[in-house]
């Protein structure tokens, strides 16, 4: 295990409050360190900047790495976050191969804040009380073939 750095942590929570004193969206920052504690990468939520509701910022702390770096394999890599990461940077953290994670507040301290995702949980465990969104596959066949080229580029 790589052993936690306080300082690091610290510009991870001075992304968050960038975030919201520049007005670019939600208190959440990310940093991406190397083993040493180089700095690779910064991130912050950038959502009302963007217009984008994928641009959490752990999900701007990879995107920032992997372009950085030339490689979308982050397991040599640590990640620093203001906060829990939700699912969404969760799954980007997975195909990132980040692993390890260090995080200030919870996920229960952002419900408390209003930044629930839990329905998201809810809805990825098929808990949800009525499913958000219907998904419906057609024309398999078709699509199917950006596989076969995928395959034969190889």
């Amino acid at each position: 295990m790589v052993k936690y750095n306080k300082k690091i942590m610290e510009l991870a929570i001075e992304e968050a409050k960038k975030s919201v004193l520049l007005g670019e969206g939600s208190p959440f920052g990310a940093v991406i360190v190397d083993r040493e504690n180089n700095i690779i990468a910064t991130g912050r939520n950038m959502m009302d900047k963007k217009f984008d509701v994928t641009s959490h910022g752990e999900i701007e702390a990879i995107r920032n790495a992997t372009e950085k770096l030339k490689t979308l394999d982050l397991s040599g890599y640590i990640l620093y976050s203001s906060a829990e990461p939700c699912p969404m940077c969760k799954s980007a953290i997975l195909w990132a191969k980040i692993p390890v994670v260090y995080y200030g507040t919870s996920s229960d301290d952002g419900h408390r804040e209003g930044f629930s995702d839990k329905f998201i949980y809810e809805e990825l465990k098929g808990e949800a009380n009525s499913e958000k969104v219907k998904y419906i596959q057609m024309d398999r066949n078709d699509a199917i073939e950006a596989y076969n080229l995928f395959r034969n580029k190889k």
